[in-house]
């Protein structure tokens, strides 16, 4: 019943936890375009397995992803963490 030691708990676990998955590759996924008027948007999306990046809904998000990096403003171009 402490609530304390049982966030402590949870905090420990939860960096155990990252700690097992950081050294995981994310070597499939998908690239995506979006373009319009204004430009292009080339967007990479990685997971850990082919069968998660041939799902429609993962393939569905990375569209999404390259349709709101193509609406933002200019000025945020190159910000990603591959610039």
């Amino acid at each position: 019943g402490d609530l304390d030691e049982a966030i402590a708990w949870l905090r420990k676990a939860g960096v155990a936890s990252a700690h097992k998955k950081a050294d995981r590759q994310a070597s499939d996924g998908a690239v995506v375009l979006a373009a319009d008027a204004a430009g292009v948007a080339c967007v990479e999306v990685n997971t850990e397995t082919d069968f998660v990046a041939r799902n429609t809904v993962f393939q569905d998000l990375a569209a999404a992803v390259a349709r709101s990096c193509l609406a933002m403003p200019a000025s945020s171009a190159g910000a990603g963490a591959g610039a």
